[in-house]
């Protein structure tokens, strides 16, 4: 078996981040970073701690030393080898700086090396001001803008090093680190939004209302090359590439032993795509062991939720407004968009600020918490690299007093060092591993549709950017090996179905060139009942051995408790001719084979000669055609022909309010060899659509049973 390769991404347009021949560029603050980066490698088995001492009061106790600090790793005592007391002043309450010393200016984008750098920075607060312009709207930048600038006018100190960071569909460094107010404000006032500002009103996945999602930083500086800003599909919908973008800043300055604060401005982070726990996860670990507490900020400031919506939205139709089903999900959307900034603030020693006009507490509480503490580094004495949770704790030998520092991290793993057997107990071990895993991203979809009377069938679609993919040539050919690894579990933490497939791969130059900058897709199946379960899927490249993992929860219908029984709704940009053999496990674009004794269903995707690809993205073009599939099961029968009689109506909106409107179909007609289900497939041009987010919804009538449903799903148009 081979992993597929989807043509119309890889014909769609130029890599996102290529720039035609010309001269040299000045070097920005990304490429100075990315320069000191690699000067230094700090040893893998080094350690540092940023270790906070207060008393009952809560004021930092100071004149400590190293003698009075003991360190334990998984119970063994670790040797401090690097002691040292930071002590940084903060405004006075009248706003007006007081500094036991003046400080000299320090810009470092300007300083020649790494080690001059982490000189530099001693004794001085790292304050991060980062904007999520993938959530923030007009009226949340200004005010996150304002609030970031008052602070830089009167409460930032010369011991105050700032950097503005900002993130569309790129990682942008607008201003190093620097003590510089002029060249802070001055970064502030450039965020504005850009192009990609016509991608903004994402929904969460599947079913449910609009939520704001995308805009564009127009800054014009060079993006961070710290984080590889794969093809832009990946960044409209997809919440785990703002959770690396945060992890790659973290990781970016971890060589700084100072405890570092990112302040982050967005208007919530939704889960735009499918959760995927494992991504938050690493972006916590990363940022602990970078000691980089991250203090979120909902830029919306005190939201009101009006009954129905705001003028700003369409009203919705059906009884939700009625039976409360409306309002309800209205707050159910704003708890969401909240709480992955509640567990990023909290996992990492920071604090979230939300439901307040005033943004200024944020920058008081940084300056408050970054005071003073004391700086350890050890060398762990377990030279082990195999990647499993270490335990810390740091005890001082004085009474009545309060010792707050991360919890402990994840080892370092040696992939070329294991054995064939080690790396199968690796991967093994990796699934059912609490270890983030974020190497090689990757995005997720999964549908559902009914295989028979009891069962549903839900084909599972990976998506994995090919730069990020390490090729490696040999002979004439550019190859790369993957293993995907796939589990479904019950409520109950059972495993109930499993897929696991080794993929390789040898291109030529021509193609390798193409693959380089678009992407590959696998797909695979599982066979379940209806339920709520939990699926995880590891894919491992067997060069390097990096692991990407993906979780989500999955919620099966019940088909017997529906009137109206419908599959998941597909969008796809791209049609193959079908196989003979149109089984799910040799039937493509359905690829893995599927740890199941029961018969496999027939392809839900192939429509006579031809089969639709799922797009997992849902990012299309202008020029493209956009293919609508979704299955009805067992609609009322028409008196007159003994057949379904349904009405489908597709309406698209665009900013909350409806842009267009198909006429209505008549559905007349039974699937060809499938027990009274319904295709439903329409093909909409996208030639007349602006560039912009939308929000689908399919309305479906049957008109036999005289009874109604309608499906939801967001897309881009790029």
């Amino acid at each position: 078996m081979a992993a597929i390769f989807s043509s119309c991404m890889m014909n769609a347009g130029p890599v996102l981040g290529q720039q035609p021949p010309g001269p040299p560029k000045p070097k920005s603050d990304a490429d100075i970073i990315k320069a000191r980066q690699t000067e230094v490698m700090l040893e893998s088995n080094l350690v540092i701690l940023n270790v906070e001492v207060t008393d009952r009061s809560g004021l930092p106790v100071k004149g400590l030393t190293r003698e009075q600090f003991s360190v334990v790793e998984d119970g063994m005592p670790q040797p401090v080898s690097t002691f040292d007391v930071e002590e940084i002043p903060v405004a006075t309450e009248s706003g007006v700086p007081a500094l036991p010393h003046a400080g000299p200016m320090i810009d470092l984008s300007k300083l020649p090396s790494l080690e001059t750098a982490r000189d530099s920075v001693r004794d001085h607060r790292l304050i991060i001001l980062f904007f999520d312009m993938t959530s923030l709207q007009l009226p949340d930048l200004v005010r996150a803008q304002e609030a970031a600038s008052k602070f830089v006018q009167q409460r930032m100190t010369s011991a105050d090093l700032v950097a503005v960071v900002s993130f569309a569909s790129t990682l942008n460094m607008v201003c190093d680190f620097t003590n510089e107010p002029d060249r802070v404000k001055r970064a502030i006032e450039r965020l504005k939004p850009g192009e990609g500002s016509g991608l903004a009103g994402a929904a969460p996945t599947g079913e449910t209302a609009t939520d704001a999602v995308t805009s564009e930083d127009s800054s014009g500086s060079d993006p961070t090359d710290a984080f590889t800003p794969d093809e832009t599909e990946f960044n409209i919908f997809n919440s785990d590439r703002k959770l690396a973008a945060v992890e790659s800043i973290a990781r970016q300055f971890r060589d700084f032993p100072q405890k570092k604060s990112m302040i982050h401005f967005s208007s919530g982070l939704s889960l735009t795509g499918v959760e995927n726990r494992s991504q938050l996860r690493s972006t916590t670990d990363a940022a602990a062991q970078a000691n980089m507490a991250i203090y979120t900020v909902d830029a919306r400031g005190l939201v009101a939720l009006v009954p129905g919506g705001d003028a700003s939205q369409g009203a919705e139709r059906g009884s939700g407004l009625y039976s409360g089903q409306a309002l309800s999900r209205q707050f159910s959307g704003l708890s969401s968009s909240q709480e992955t900034l509640t567990t990023l603030a909290e996992d990492t020693g920071g604090r979230a600020f939300f439901d307040s006009n005033d943004l200024s507490p944020v920058f008081e509480r940084v300056q408050e918490d970054t005071r003073a503490y004391y700086v350890l580094e050890y060398s762990s004495t377990n030279g082990k690299h195999d990647g499993k949770y270490r335990q810390i704790k740091v005890a001082v030998n004085v009474p009545n007093i309060r010792v707050k520092h991360r919890q402990g991290y994840f080892a370092a793993k040696a992939f070329g060092s294991l054995s064939k057997s080690d790396r199968e107990a690796q991967l093994q071990e990796a699934m059912v591993s609490e270890r983030p895993f974020s190497e090689l991203p990757f995005v997720l979809e999964a549908n559902y549709f009914r295989a028979d009377a009891k069962r549903l069938f839900v084909p599972v679609s990976l998506k994995l950017p090919g730069s990020d993919v390490p090729f490696f040539k040999k002979g004439e050919k550019e190859q790369a090996e993957f293993e995907f690894i796939g589990e479904v579990r019950g409520s109950r933490n059972e495993p109930v179905s499993s897929v696991r497939d080794t993929i390789r791969i040898n291109l030529s130059e021509q193609t390798y060139q193409q693959v380089a900058g678009s992407t590959i897709q696998y797909q695979a199946g599982f066979l379940l009942d209806p339920g709520s379960y939990r699926m995880r899927f590891l894919v491992r490249e067997n060069q390097t051995g990096k692991i990407g993992a993906f979780e989500q929860p999955l919620s099966l219908p019940d088909y017997s408790k529906e009137r109206v029984k419908t599959s998941t709704m597909v969008l796809s940009a791209l049609l193959e001719a079908a196989r003979p053999d149109s089984s799910v496990p040799a039937g493509p674009p359905l690829r893995g084979r599927m740890l199941e004794a029961r018969e496999p269903p027939m392809n839900p995707f192939v429509l006579g000669e031809k089969q639709i690809v799922p797009s997992v993205t849902r990012v299309f073009f202008a020029q493209q055609q956009l293919y609508i599939f979704f299955q009805v099961y067992e609609p009322g029968l028409d008196r007159q022909t003994d057949g379904p009689d349904l009405a489908v109506t597709l309406l698209f909106f665009k900013d909350g309010k409806k842009y267009t409107e198909t006429p209505t179909y008549p559905v007349t007609r039974f699937a060809d060899g499938l027990d009274r289900t319904v295709n439903c497939y329409f093909t909409v041009p996208l030639a007349k659509f602006d560039r912009g987010l939308y929000v689908l919804q399919a309305n479906i009538v049957d008109r036999a049973s005289q009874a109604y449903t309608f499906r939801r799903i967001n897309f881009a148009v790029r």
